[in-house]
């Protein structure tokens, strides 16, 4: 899925792609429809990070944020990710109804 125009390569922490998965099964339960449909929004905006991931605000979760942690909510989703040394590392997806925890 990466563009000519990729400034940065997304990668996803190997613990972060299984939350995701997990989130996208649940909602298979009850409508698979729904599922693909949402997997397939959440997975372009996580790969539109290629070419501009500045444009999403800080996570205000992150300790001692540099500024190079930031976040963007869909579907109740929470995905934050950390952009550096020309990758977008995605490092955290979480249900925004679940209790917020800084990390």
């Amino acid at each position: 899925m990466e563009s000519k125009d990729a400034e940065f390569q997304v990668v996803w922490a190997p613990r972060t792609f299984d939350q995701f998965k997990s989130f996208i099964r649940f909602i298979r339960e009850d409508s698979p429809q729904n599922a693909l449909k949402v997997q397939f929004s959440l997975l372009t905006i996580i790969y539109s990070l290629q070419s501009n991931p500045e444009r999403f605000s800080l996570d205000d979760y992150k300790r001692k944020n540099k500024g190079n942690f930031r976040y963007f909510e869909k579907y109740k989703m929470r995905v934050s990710f950390q952009i550096s040394n020309k990758k977008v590392i995605i490092v955290r997806c979480r249900h925004s109804k679940m209790e917020p925890r800084k990390y």
